[in-house]
């Protein structure tokens, strides 16, 4: 029989018992560390994906947009409408003046650039104003044939509301072209959307009735958004119209990824955070790989390697005015810093910190529309549209400087398109204001395309 005293007693000291309860709670708090950054890891790769769909997307409807064939209206002599208050006057003829032929394409290619971003605009809207607006007054020059060699005339022209701006608005709840035209032609303004006489901006600044037709729904009551929700809501309505393989592409996105956050009745697209997304049709002032904007490693006076260029789809015949150096002074930099380059549609997700950190359409209560901006002619063109050589007029135009507050010609002609340099650098759109918050982004870019 064994001695009681020398017998093994069975089981563990509470030191034991704590090391092994402190050993297995490391072990999950690695495993659940770990399943979170898998989790995170998930997230990452599936809002990469899925903005990425979103993004060939749109460059699609971008490249239709630029080889589509694209109908105007068009209204030639002076024109001095109170409701568009354009005020353009016949000018002389300078004495280096072209051939009919020479004035007619330089001009009339710069209107097809003109009214291609003007369609863009409405086909791809990023803010609210976008599907607001109806076509705008576009202005460029002829010489008829009656007077060749004496004047040069001012002519206006507009493309008619695209079908699916239309189809956009209605699925906003708000009132077609034909209903927006009806309504203003109660209060006098007939044919607001084809005559080419009245710019819709002017006229949806200066006048109330018309604003209001353009922003509430048959029964007239306002459709409102919320600011910083715009582009989410103006991308859902995009992927709405867009089919695919015979079928719409909202139809192809998650429940998960469509919401009404706001309550407003028009849905955004959400990121995989349930974050609204935001999408920049020119995301002038983003930096990326897949983008040209600026090349912070090249940076140097006087270096084209800090700003590449790379050809604007809509402007393939380079009518834009910034490819006329002689406005340029490349004392501020190279030719190529002045240059529309090639901006594809981006959409952008805040990433797991749900913060952007970069330039936004609502951080500007100014802002309007890339599109809808005008600028002062220098006033020593080569062919002057008025007897004092300088005019105002309507000019898409995606390409400045949304800090700034204004894209503008300086007088002296010098420095074309001012902020064009500080908007490629991160002044425009999607430039970053807080580097800390903007890390975790996500863009459309990130991927392959």
């Amino acid at each position: 029989m064994k001695n009681p005293k020398t017998r093994t007693e069975a089981g563990f000291t509470l030191i034991e018992l704590l090391v092994v309860m402190a050993v297995m709670g490391i072990l999950s708090g690695m495993l659940a560390y770990a399943m979170a950054q898998s989790q995170q890891q998930a997230r990452n790769r599936r809002c990469t994906a899925e903005l990425l769909n979103y993004g060939q997307i749109l460059q699609t409807r971008l490249a239709g947009i630029a080889y589509a064939e694209i109908g105007l209206n068009e209204s030639i002599g002076t024109v001095a409408s109170t409701a568009g208050g354009l005020g353009l006057v016949p000018a002389p003829a300078p004495a280096d003046m072209p051939t009919v032929q020479e004035i007619e394409s330089s001009d009339r290619a710069r209107l097809a650039l003109m009214a291609r971003r003007d369609f863009a605009r409405m086909v791809l809207p990023e803010c609210q104003a976008d599907l607001l607006v109806p076509p705008v007054s576009l202005q460029f020059r002829v010489v008829p044939p009656s007077i060749v060699g004496l004047d040069m005339l001012p002519a206006c022209a507009k493309i008619p509301p695209p079908p699916l701006w239309d189809r956009m608005r209605t699925l906003a709840g708000l009132r077609n072209s034909v209903e927006v035209d009806r309504a203003a032609a109660t209060f006098g303004v007939s044919g607001a959307m084809s005559n080419p006489r009245v710019d819709a901006v002017q006229l949806f600044q200066n006048n109330a009735q018309f604003r209001q037709a353009c922003s509430s729904d048959v029964a007239g009551n306002p459709v409102n958004w919320t600011r910083e929700y715009e582009s989410a809501e103006c991308l859902y309505l995009i992927l709405a119209t867009f089919q695919s393989l015979g079928q719409l592409v909202v139809d192809q996105i998650p429940a998960r990824n469509i919401g009404d956050l706001d309550g407003d009745g028009v849905p955004e697209i959400l990121d995989p955070w349930g974050t609204p997304v935001r999408f920049m049709r020119s995301p002038i002032g983003l930096s990326g790989h897949g983008l040209k904007n600026w090349v912070e490693a090249k940076a140097g006076a006087g270096n084209e390697e800090e700003f590449p260029f790379d050809v604007e789809p809509l402007d393939f015949l380079l009518t834009d005015w910034r490819h006329e150096q002689r406005l340029l002074d490349t004392s501020n930099g190279p030719v190529s810093a002045f240059a529309p380059i090639y901006l594809p549609p981006i959409v952008i997700s805040a990433g797991d910190d749900r913060v952007f950190g970069i330039r936004m359409p609502e951080d500007y209560p100014s802002y309007f529309s890339t599109s809808v901006v005008e600028l002062s002619f220098p006033p020593t063109p080569r062919y002057p549209l008025s007897s004092n050589s300088l005019m105002t007029y309507r000019y898409p135009d995606p390409f400045f400087d949304v800090s700034s507050g204004s894209n503008v010609l300086v007088s002296n002609g010098q420095n074309a398109f001012k902020g064009i340099i500080d908007a490629k650098t991160g002044g425009g759109l999607g430039g970053t204001g807080s580097r800390d918050t903007a890390a975790d982004n996500i863009t459309s870019i990130d991927g392959d395309l």
